[in-house]
Formats: structure tokens, sequence, C-alpha cells
């Protein structure tokens, strides 16, 4: 077992289209060394040998860490925040606030984008089966989540807000959901981070050296 005091080497598998940025922004945020693997999807890296003995999902992201692979945003940014715990990215095990921080954590990929998918292409999921429910009923539960604390998701920034502000990031850039003020104000606090804007250029030099 790696010595928790030595640098784990790092490689993110990635591709500035996809949901991989979200990664490498928490990658950012902990400030610590990673090499990028860039995948060029659409030659189908990510259905390779290669690439699925690593993840048979055939999808990215992907960190590898000393050799063992993460799949899964949510658990690639809190093994991130857990293992860098300096940083203040997630609450301890025992604090009163890791629920709420693994709530939020999951509610990105478990609620907020099966709903976003649902209206963006005009379905109906059955609200009392659907684990989801609605849009509207997630979107207010968002804004009351923000309303709680004021700036953040819990009472300082964490590995959440990378999740939940990379999802309305993304769906109020392309017109998926209502520009509520608790949202935009939110988005644009986010992107006031140095370690987005950092994400943000270096993928922009990724593309524009090898255009997708």
């Amino acid at each position: 077992m790696a010595s928790p005091d030595k640098t784990p080497d790092l490689t993110l598998y990635h591709h500035p289209h996809s949901r991989s940025p979200i990664v490498r922004w928490m990658l950012e945020e902990v400030g610590q060394p990673y090499a990028i693997k860039l995948m060029d999807l659409a030659a189908g890296d990510q259905r390779k040998p290669d690439f699925l003995k690593l993840n048979t999902m055939g999808k990215i992201p992907l960190l590898v860490a000393d050799g063992v692979p993460i799949a899964e945003g949510p658990a690639i940014c809190l093994w991130l925040a857990d293992r860098f715990p300096a940083k203040g990215l997630a609450p301890a095990p025992d604090a009163p606030d890791r629920g709420p921080c693994l709530r939020w954590l999951f509610f990105s990929g478990s609620v907020l984008e099966p709903a976003l998918m649902d209206a963006h292409h005009q379905r109906e999921s059955p609200p009392a089966q659907a684990g989801w429910g609605d849009l509207e009923r997630v979107l207010n539960t968002l804004e009351e989540g923000l309303a709680k604390h004021g700036e953040w998701l819990l009472p300082r920034f964490s590995a959440a807000d990378v999740m939940i502000g990379s999802g309305l990031r993304f769906a109020m850039m392309f017109g998926m959901l209502e520009k509520r003020k608790s949202f935009t104000d939110y988005v644009a606090r986010l992107e006031a981070r140095p370690a987005l804007q950092r994400t943000l250029a270096k993928d922009a030099a990724l593309l524009e050296a090898k255009p997708a």
C-alpha cells in the first residue's frame, strides 16, 4: 500500500468535449501534479481494448491513481477530496456536513442530469417512479440548497460545488434550463475560481493544438 504521504501518480483520460473537464477542474483545485491522456473520441479511443480493460463502460472521465483506475465523476472527485484533505474540499467522514456533501455529489448524476436529459429530449419519466422526480422539483431543491449557506452548497466551497456547478454551467450554456438568478450568480462565482479558469484555458490550448 502506498504511503499517504507519497504524492500519487495521477493520469486523467480526458477530452475537453466530454464530462472529464469536471475532474480536471477538481485536479486543479487539489493542486497536485497530474498527466493528461488525450482521448480521440472520434477515432473511438474509448472503445479500444486497452481502454476497456481500465473501464468496461468505455467512457471518460477515468483517473488512474498509482495504477488503479477510478471511474465516475462523483467518485473521482470524492476520492481526490479525501486523498488531499488539506484542501478542505470535502468534510471529514465524521463531520456534520459529510452527509450533505455526499448528497450533493451524487445528486448531480442521479438526479440533476437525468431530469435535464428528460427535459432536453422532451420526454417525461413517471415522477413517482423516477428517482429524480421532475425538473421543477429538482431546480427548486437546488435553489433551496444554495440559499441555505449563501455562496456554496456547504458552508465552504467543496467537491459538491464542482459536480453540481459543472452541471448547471453546462445546462445554462446550452439553454437546457431557465437562468434563475440564484443559478447565474452561483455559476459566476464558480467561473471566478482560478482553478476553473486554468481548466478552461488548458482545455482551449489542447483543442487548439489538436482540434476535435
